[in-house]
């Protein structure tokens, strides 16, 4: 099977995944969470730069820069126009974790070490939004978080196609865009089912 085909559809749908949540971020249907976004910013370039540097699969890195770039967007847009919702403490501790990683990667240049502890705070970026909607203090539409998990379950059937046999190729996507992005669909379509 050629994968350069579903590594191309699969960067298609993250670039449609990412302008349906600026629209409904425009639209006030979804309220980012800065801690989320922010991490995902910064671990975003850190990890789109390992992964580039780890696996030299230009089309899968394609596929994280654009998701980069527009979260880089997404951010810049909710901090001018104000659209991000509340930060609590603990969320501010996942800062000072991703300035330890990137300190340590700037130190050891170790890219395997920092690309496997970037996922670990990619999980514990997706806990702000989590909180955010059991309690109902957060808005999410859960039209892009779909969108999401389908762009990351074409990439991974992309992976598995390929042959890839290294676990480090496939940790970002079951980690951060199926398990992450499945919880956030599971409760998204929860409270909308709750609220009618």
């Amino acid at each position: 099977m050629n994968t350069t085909f579903l590594n191309i559809i699969s960067s298609a749908f993250a670039f449609l995944t990412y302008l349906q949540y600026f629209r409904q971020v425009l639209d006030r249907k979804s309220v980012p969470n800065p801690a989320t976004w922010g991490v995902w910013l910064i671990v975003g370039f850190l990890n789109s730069w390992t992964y580039t540097i780890l696996t030299k699969n230009t089309y899968q890195a394609i596929f994280l820069w654009i998701i980069t770039l527009w979260v880089l967007l997404i951010f810049l847009y909710s901090v001018f126009q104000k659209r991000f919702s509340k930060i609590s403490k603990i969320e501010v501790s996942f800062f000072v974790i991703i300035v330890l990683i990137t300190a340590y990667y700037l130190l050891s240049k170790n890219e395997v070490l920092t690309h496997l502890s970037l996922q670990v705070v990619y999980t514990l970026s997706y806990i702000p939004t989590i909180i955010g909607l059991l309690y109902r203090s957060n808005v999410e539409k859960v039209d892009a978080w779909i969108l999401a998990f389908i762009t990351y379950s074409i990439s991974f059937v992309a992976l598995i196609f390929s042959g890839e046999d290294s676990v480090i190729k496939y940790v970002h996507i079951v980690v951060n865009g199926l398990i992450g992005n499945g919880i956030i669909v599971i409760l998204s379509l929860k409270n909308k089912i709750r609220n009618g």
